[in-house]
C-alpha cells in the first residue's frame, strides 16, 4: 500500500503484531499548546492497542537509552507525503461537500519543505504560499476571476487566516493519515 492509496475502509498491517511495543513518544516544537494533539494521541493508542503509552514531549529531545522510540512530529521528518496529499484530499472534499459545490481555484498552505502528493489530478490551478502569506495569492486568484478560491492547511494544529478564502480546510492534527504516518514512522524505527 505504500505506493498506491488503499480503498476506503481497507486495513493496512504494519510491522507491529506479535512483538512487545516500547512506548511512543511524539516530539513537538516548544509552542504547541496543551491539548492540541489529544486528537491523534487518541487515535493512536487505538490503533497501537490498550497496553501501549503514547506520549507527547516537547522539545528538546528525551535523553537516549529510553526504551520508548522517539517519533518527531514533523510534516517532514514523517516522509508521509501521499498519506498527507490524501488526507488534504478528503478535506478538501469534505468542505465542498458542505458547501454543495466545487473550488475553481486551490491555495496550499504549507511551511514543509516536502509538498503533499494529491492522489488524483486537482484538475484547477493549485498554488502554493507559506502561511502568511496565503491571503495575498487568494486575492491574485480572485483577481483572476476564481470566486471559490479554497485554502488546503498543510500545517499540524495551526489555523490559517485567509481573508477572502471560500474555504480553509482544518489542521492535520486531528486526520486519521496523520496518525497513520506516525505509526508507519514508529513501526519503521
Amino acid at each position: 500500500m505504500s505506493e498506491q492509496f488503499a480503498a476506503p475502509g481497507a486495513r493496512e498491517e504494519l510491522p507491529l503484531a506479535g512483538r512487545v511495543r516500547p512506548a511512543l513518544v511524539l516530539v513537538v516544537p516548544a509552542g504547541l499548546a496543551p491539548g492540541a494533539l489529544d486528537g491523534l494521541r487518541y487515535r493512536l493508542g487505538l490503533l497501537l492497542g490498550a497496553h501501549s503509552r503514547v506520549r507527547v514531549r516537547r522539545l528538546p529531545l528525551p535523553a537516549q537509552g529510553s526504551a520508548a522510540r522517539v517519533v518527531p512530529l514533523e510534516l517532514d521528518a514523517l516522509a508521509a507525503p501521499r498519506l498527507l496529499g490524501l488526507a488534504l484530499y478528503q478535506q478538501l472534499c469534505l468542505a465542498e461537500a458542505a458547501a454543495g459545490r466545487r473550488a475553481d481555484a486551490l491555495v496550499l498552505a504549507t511551511a514543509s519543505a516536502t509538498p503533499p502528493q494529491f492522489p488524483v489530478g486537482l484538475g484547477r490551478p493549485l498554488r502554493t504560499a507559506a502561511p502568511e502569506a496565503v491571503a495575498e495569492e487568494v486575492a491574485v486568484l480572485r483577481a483572476a476571476g476564481h470566486q471559490r478560491v479554497a485554502v488546503l492547511n498543510h500545517q499540524l494544529t495551526e489555523p490559517v487566516q485567509a481573508p477572502g478564502a471560500w474555504a480553509v480546510t482544518a489542521p492535520l492534527a486531528d486526520h486519521p493519515l496523520l496518525a497513520r504516518a506516525v505509526l508507519r514512522r514508529y513501526a519503521a524505527g
